[in-house]
């Protein structure tokens, strides 16, 4: 058995300080969901106040904040089953000045992290490095630039691009990736950058967890900020 990829479920460049999203594809009970959050607030650090789903399953994150970037990934295992009438609706501390999120699904995997790690700094590779365990495990990342790139970034160790939110000029570049990896007790999660610049990262690992044949219950973690 595998850790496998289930389905995106929502884009949004939305600015306000409250939103919900509405799923683009069925979520099975037991099943993971990830979010790639990035954004920027004028004049403070933004930050993730509280997320929430129609179904009620308990939801973590962690991130990495500053005036100018903000790079998050939020995740829950799934209680029972969701379909496209469901919605997840993340709040930020504040009316962010640009804010974007990527939702994506995945089936096999725990909902208790194995490892979580932030980053910032300013160089060609944008990167977290995070602890795996186990003969099955996931990663999923986020890559904020406060301004686009001029070129594609080029995900690390084996990594796959989910999502990005394809921009150009001063608008900022984010980018999330996922990598299902069978051994190891270390990953690096991230990408290359065309060019040396300021970045934010958030990484994520879990490990490997059946899917239930009966509706799961989430485990309970603590917040990580």
């Amino acid at each position: 058995m595998a850790i496998s990829y289930g389905a995106a479920l929502f884009e949004s460049e939305v600015t306000t300080k409250t939103t919900a999203h509405t799923l683009g594809a069925a979520v099975k009970a037991g099943a993971l969901i990830c979010i790639a959050i990035t954004g920027k607030r004028s004049g403070t650090n933004l930050n993730v106040s509280s997320i929430s789903d129609t179904k009620g399953n308990t939801w973590d994150w962690k991130i990495f904040q500053s005036q100018y970037r903000a790079a998050c990934v939020a995740w829950t295992r799934t209680n029972t089953a969701m379909s496209t009438s469901d919605s997840i609706t993340v709040s930020f501390n504040g009316t962010p000045t640009y804010a974007w999120k990527s939702a994506h699904s995945f089936e096999g995997a725990d909902g208790t992290p194995i490892s979580e790690a932030t980053g910032s700094g300013s160089s060609s590779t944008a990167s977290v490095a995070l602890t795996v365990s186990g003969s099955d495990w996931l990663s999923f990342s986020v890559v904020m630039l406060p301004d686009a790139t001029s070129g594609s970034l080029t995900p690390l160790n084996s990594g796959t691009s989910r999502d990005d939110n394809g921009h150009s000029g001063t608008t900022p570049w984010a980018e999330c990736f996922s990598r299902n990896g069978t051994s190891g007790t270390s990953y690096t999660a991230g990408a290359t950058l065309p060019s040396s610049q300021q970045w934010a990262c958030c990484g994520v690992t879990f490990p490997y967890l059946a899917m239930p044949s009966s509706p799961a219950r989430s485990g309970f973690g603590m917040v990580g900020i």
